[in-house]
């Protein structure tokens, strides 16, 4: 009951962090979840993770726009040291003039124009060129670099994933159904005397124990679900199969 009553407590704190990561007001009211019955889900293989990942990350997409854009620059820089020619054509219109008389008169006039602008600070070209080159090289490293790390986080994220799943079916389908039992026969042997009080409270203690770390098991493996979908860039695709549930945890 102390533990609950802690729990419990923490709900407004974590409502208001929720609120403030959604932009609304931390005291807003905010759902409860009702339960950790949510569809299983069985994410790619490791493979078709990091694919995604590569092709779907917004941070990683985000780096890829950055370096294109450097790109485009390192184009620019290498054009601004090149000779700028300009042509232009200019026309006055004239009109006719009722006060002179002459050949030609009314005709508009035009003008040709040729210009050739020529770089005279090559240096400082070719150092604009230099420092742009040097900024997409950098920006390269830093995407290998962010595919390496999200690579590995997939590799952790998807560890946890099989761990969580792994426990929760552990919970479910063995240690549960067995604590049960047990807090059972030890409830008869202390109605006949068999057992002492101390034995049936460590019998319900231990069921207590294992209903926590089920629930625990099965909130860790939503939380990795997201994760791995956050991961990918892509919301997780749910299966028939859920995760076992031997009974809900109070």
């Amino acid at each position: 009951e102390d533990r609950l009553r802690s729990l419990e407590d923490r709900r407004a704190s974590a409502v208001a962090t929720l609120n403030e990561a959604l932009g609304r007001d931390v005291a807003a009211a905010l759902p409860w979840p009702v339960g950790l019955d949510s569809p299983a889900w069985q994410p790619p293989s490791p493979e078709e993770v990091r694919t995604q990942i590569g092709t779907a990350n917004p941070e990683l997409r985000s780096l890829d726009h950055r370096v294109q854009a450097t790109a485009r620059r390192v184009e620019v820089e290498g054009k601004q040291g090149l000779p700028d020619f300009r042509v232009g054509v200019e026309t006055i219109l004239t009109g006719e003039s009722e006060l002179t008389s002459f050949e030609g008169q009314g005709r508009d006039a035009w003008i040709a124009t040729v210009a050739i602008s020529l770089p005279l600070w090559r240096g400082q070209y070719r150092g604009a060129q230099d420092e742009a080159r040097a900024s997409a090289r950098m920006l390269e490293f830093e995407v290998r670099q962010m595919r390496n790390s999200l690579d590995v986080e997939a590799e952790r994220t998807l560890f946890a994933l099989r761990d969580a799943e792994r426990r929760a079916d552990l919970y479910g389908n063995s240690l549960l159904p067995k604590a049960r039992q047990a807090l059972e026969a030890t409830a008869r042997a202390f109605q006949t005397g068999d057992a002492s009080f101390l034995e049936f409270m460590d019998a319900q203690r231990t069921l207590l124990m294992f209903q926590l770390d089920q629930a625990r098991a099965r909130a860790d493996h939503g939380q990795r679900v997201l994760e791995i979908a956050r991961l990918m860039g892509s919301a997780p695709i749910e299966t028939p199969t859920t995760i076992p549930n031997e009974e809900e945890s109070r």
